[in-house]
């Protein structure tokens, strides 16, 4: 019995190490992405000061922002399943 709850234990220490990781990659993810969408910014902007149109870069930054929001919402959903599983509920499925 006791062998069987220390297994246990170690295989949530395995899942809870790999939920942590998958958060810390996608914090990373997210930093590299506002990166990108404020250079994209600052390109639009001397575009407009240069009387340029910028149509085709302004939906390049939409798309930007919009896969960004996404990502920052499977960061939130995994950071939930963090938080739950040391709290010691059984993370769901993502």
């Amino acid at each position: 019995m006791r062998m069987s709850l220390k297994k246990l234990f170690v295989e949530e220490e395995n899942e809870f190490g790999r939920s942590t990781e998958r958060v810390r990659n996608i914090e990373l993810h997210i930093a590299e992405r506002s990166r990108r969408i404020a250079l994209q910014n600052s390109l639009i902007e001397r575009l407009i000061a240069n009387g340029r149109d910028i149509q085709s870069v302004g939906r390049t930054l939409n798309n930007l922002v919009d896969i960004q929001r996404l990502f920052q919402q499977y960061y939130h959903k995994r950071c939930m399943i963090v938080e739950r599983s040391s709290l010691g509920h059984k993370p769901r499925a993502p």
